[in-house]
């Protein structure tokens, strides 16, 4: 899932628990251990990115990569925007393009775990 703002903490009896904003939605009360600090993506990362229009139904995820990154510092906790190089159909063609999305727009694939 992409990553969400921590806009709150809470003491209880034996652990934390924050307050998270993720898109739209306000997440109340999620457990420490599911919360970590947000690690910039590297050069050359593979990921999808959501290059729809800014909408209700406006997710489109084609597969990018990571080609650099920017700190927004004039924002918020410092919002990352990635540039990043997309790959489309369209028709019958492939078209790459370079665009800039913030972090939210930009998921990284995870690795699969393995049995051992």
């Amino acid at each position: 899932p992409p990553p969400a703002t921590v806009t709150g903490v809470t003491r209880g009896s034996r652990t934390y628990e924050y307050n998270l904003l993720h898109g739209q939605s306000n997440l109340k009360d999620v457990e420490m251990q599911f919360v970590h600090p947000y690690r910039v993506y590297d050069v050359g990362t593979e990921a999808s990115c959501n290059v729809g229009k800014l909408s209700r139904n406006g997710v489109v995820m084609v597969p990018c990569t990571v080609l650099s990154n920017v700190e927004e510092s004039s924002k918020r906790g410092g919002e990352i925007v990635y540039r990043v190089l997309t790959k489309k159909l369209e028709g019958v063609e492939e078209v790459e393009r370079v665009l800039f999305l913030p972090m939210m727009r930009v998921q990284r694939y995870h690795e699969k775990l393995v049995d051992r």
